[in-house]
């Protein structure tokens, strides 16, 4: 399915502005891999500057930050290996472990991470809802940030446009190995700007200390917003992701399940 990092829709691979970094000598490395191993240094930094002006245990943060990341990254890509590719892997099945060449699924990222960090603070002993709300700038700020790793790699692009800010991109026909540039919706910028003005919101709510008196609001709040812009994109979105039932895809679905059951429990512990 994939030799390198790019997005793909049916024989056509798309690729983003830097897919690859060539330091010379015939040394090439993937950008998505790198970019995300310098994010992931940055939001180390990030939660432990966080819990020392919160007053938390900086080793607590750092060990859920950690538990939830590899919790996250196991989700992430089984949810791509189970509904994005299952027919591929299925028959490359080593090809699973190639986590290199991409193919992560942000709510299965979601969805373990939580688990994992529930598991972690359950044998803790300590509030699940109230590391919930610690982390959701975290959550917040990475995604956005993360999304403009896509956009260097050309995965999770969009469809094709004639809009002024339109970005081209090159696209290879597998068949034929003609290479094409288009133009197309900048979606992963889009998410990215969303995110961004989304993130921005949150540290306000948190800094008034609106929403943060009943643990875990904070977190409903985001994950509302956050699923319905996400649902929102899915319009844009032209990649392949699995199977589809009529205009919905199976990400927007979870979007719109996500921001329902939350938006459920926020009223719910607002009436109580």
């Amino acid at each position: 399915m994939f030799d390198f990092v790019g997005g793909a829709l049916e024989n056509t691979i798309v690729l983003g502005p830097l897919p690859t970094l060539d330091f010379g000598g015939g040394f090439v490395l993937p950008t998505y891999p790198v970019y995300m191993s310098l994010l992931l240094m940055g939001l180390v930094y990030y939660v432990y500057k966080r819990a020392l002006k919160r007053d938390h245990s900086g080793v607590t943060a750092l060990d859920l930050f950690l538990i939830c990341v590899g919790g996250g990254a196991v989700g992430a890509r089984l949810l791509h290996v189970i509904y994005e590719e299952p027919g591929y892997y299925w028959q490359h099945p080593l090809k699973i472990f190639y986590f290199w060449q991409g193919g992560f699924v942000f709510y299965g990222g979601l969805l373990c991470g939580l688990l994992a960090g529930w598991i972690a603070l359950k044998i803790k002993g300590q509030s699940f809802t109230h590391w919930l709300d610690f982390f959701t700038p975290v959550v917040s700020v990475g995604y956005a940030f993360g999304r403009l790793a896509c956009f260097l790699a050309g995965c999770c692009f969009g469809t094709i446009c004639d809009l002024p800010w339109a970005i081209s991109v090159k696209q290879m026909d597998l068949t034929t190995g003609r290479i094409l540039e288009v133009h197309r919706h900048p979606t992963q910028l889009y998410a990215s700007a969303l995110e961004f003005v989304l993130f921005l919101v949150v540290l306000h709510l948190e800094r008034k200390n609106i929403l943060v008196k009943r643990p875990g609001h904070l977190f409903l709040f985001w994950l509302i917003f956050h699923s319905l812009t996400r649902a929102g994109l899915e319009f844009f979105r032209n990649d392949d992701r699995g199977a589809t039932f009529g205009f919905m895809s199976i990400s927007m679905i979870l979007s719109f399940v996500m921001a329902a059951f939350a938006l459920t429990l926020f009223l719910r512990q607002r009436r109580s």
